[in-house]
């Protein structure tokens, strides 16, 4: 099923693996609904994405809520019908590597002298007292 043919669109974020494991394995035995994302936001947080006709996500999502509530877990989820939302937004993808913009030539850009941080220069030892002479 293609997700713009999809009649919903379904997500649950569950915090800890366990929960969203049990989370999808509930949800795959209670509805015909195909799992097409999983992403693991941070800080325990794990979202699950998944699209069917629109009362099999539905009857995913209640199931899913009663399993992890007994389990112990907290779950939000949302259920979006006739999604209208770019696929690669939902589906799982490693996150994007930041890049340094290339100079002409494929090498990286130097950055400029004015906008690297100014050097300290080590401070001059103290002048010695002066000596006395006796002549």
């Amino acid at each position: 099923m293609d997700l713009w043919n999809s009649g919903a669109l379904g997500m649950v974020e569950t915090r800890g693996l366990a929960a969203s494991i049990v989370a999808v394995d509930v949800m795959a035995k209670a509805a015909e609904v195909t799992v097409i994302g999983v992403s693991r936001i941070g800080d325990g947080l794990v979202s699950v994405s998944f699209i069917g006709d629109m009362a099999s996500v539905t009857a995913a999502v209640d199931s899913a809520r009663r399993a992890v509530a007994a389990a112990g877990g907290t779950i939000v989820s949302t259920v979006v019908g006739r999604p209208a939302v770019p696929a690669r937004l939902v589906r799982d993808s490693p996150p994007a590597e930041p890049r340094e913009a290339a100079a002409p030539g494929g090498r990286p850009k130097r950055r400029s002298a004015r906008s690297a941080a100014p050097r300290r220069r080590p401070a001059a030892p103290p002048p010695a007292p002066p000596t006395e002479r006796g002549e």
